[in-house]
This record gives C-alpha cells, structure tokens and sequence, in this order.
C-alpha cells in the first residue's frame, strides 16, 4: 500500500458542484491529483484511493454488476462500512445504472438480533436484489436475507471472481435515483430516503457555493 495520503491541494479548478449526476462528477476528479484517505481506529493511514484509480476500480465493479443482468435502476444494497470497497461499489453502481441502497454498518453487544432484523427490513422495504458487505458483515447479511430473491450476496471480491463482467450501460442521468438512504429512526420509523442525481448536485451547489 502507498502510505502517503493524497494530497489536499488539487491542481483542478474547483468546480461547485456543477455537475449532471456524481459520475459525471467522479470523471472530472479523476483528472486530479485528489482522492480519498482511509484511517484506522488509532489513526493509522489504512488505505490510500485516488479519484483516478476508485474510477477505474468503480468501472470494472460496474461491468460485473451488468454481468448479473439486472434492470436499470434496479437496487443494490451496501453496508455502508468505512472502507474502500464501500466507495468503489456505490460508484459503479452510478456506472452500471443502478441504485445503491446504504445499510447501517453499527452494531452493539447483545444487539445481534436487532441488526439483522433491521437489515432485514431494510432490504425487503427497497426491494435490493443484489447485497454486499465487507466479510465481517456477510454472516448478518446472510441471516438478514434469509429465503428474499437476491441476484446476488457477498462481498466486493467474491462479486469479481463469481461473476463475469459485461459491458455496463449508460451511468445514472440526472433524473434517475442517485442512492437510496435510511432515516435513523430515533424520532419516528425507520424511512428510506430517495435521492435523485439533480436534488443530490443541486444541494451540493448550494452548499459549496
């Protein structure tokens, strides 16, 4: 692994958002010096990824995603982990057409049952025919998904080695669905949350600007 992060300055012009939907958006970072940082629990630099290498790794996940055959828009479940498959999957998914569905990743002692039963909730209630997670996961998400019609469930590397790439189709345009996430349900129920490519870069618009 390279251990020096990414650098914080990018000779890109800055750009506020202004983008058509996030591979658009990942195109253009990718032309860049920029990236991300991955850091353990004692702050260790853990893994470094580029714009420009998550692109080329986001494409080749999309073109196994497509070799699963799946309808445009269908919706892939992620445990939203802090880690570099985490990124590379949720952007081939805009690559390959198809909607990432993020899944809390927290679990507490004596709340095994609670997590897979939440998991379970949240893949029947998005209607994810596809659901992936890091290995430490995959068990919770085996059990969670227990008799529902998944395409597929693994991790990231058992996705490329069982599945044969095609060619991806056309990303996700601005006003299709750019992910879907899930409300805490501290307040109220548990709700997804459907975010399209056009709400999502208008309020990085706003935001940045």
């Amino acid at each position: 692994m390279d251990t020096r992060p990414t650098p914080t300055h990018n000779r890109l012009p800055f750009r506020a958002g202004d983008f058509s939907c996030l591979a658009e958006a990942l195109d253009y970072a990718a032309t860049g010096d920029t990236g991300c940082n991955f850091y353990d629990g004692r702050g260790g630099l853990s893994a470094v990824l580029t714009y420009a290498a998550l692109r080329e790794d986001a494409q080749r996940f999309a073109r196994r995603l497509s070799g699963l055959g799946l309808p445009r828009g269908a919706r892939v479940a992620l445990v939203a982990d802090t880690d570099p498959d985490f990124i590379r999957l949720f952007f081939a998914c805009q690559y390959a057409g198809l909607a990432p569905v993020t899944l809390p990743a927290s679990i507490h002692l004596s709340s095994h049952g609670a997590y897979v039963r939440q998991l379970r909730r949240l893949l029947t209630s998005s209607r994810a025919e596809v659901a992936i997670a890091p290995t430490a996961f995959t068990p919770l998400l085996t059990e969670a998904a227990e008799s529902l019609p998944l395409r597929f469930l693994g991790t990231a590397g058992e996705l490329a080695a069982r599945v044969e790439e095609r060619p991806a189709p056309p990303p996700l345009r601005a006003e299709e669905v750019a992910y879907i996430q899930y409300t805490s349900g501290t307040t109220r129920a548990v709700r997804g949350v459907v975010v399209t490519q056009r709400a999502l870069m208008s309020n990085l618009f706003a935001i940045l600007r």
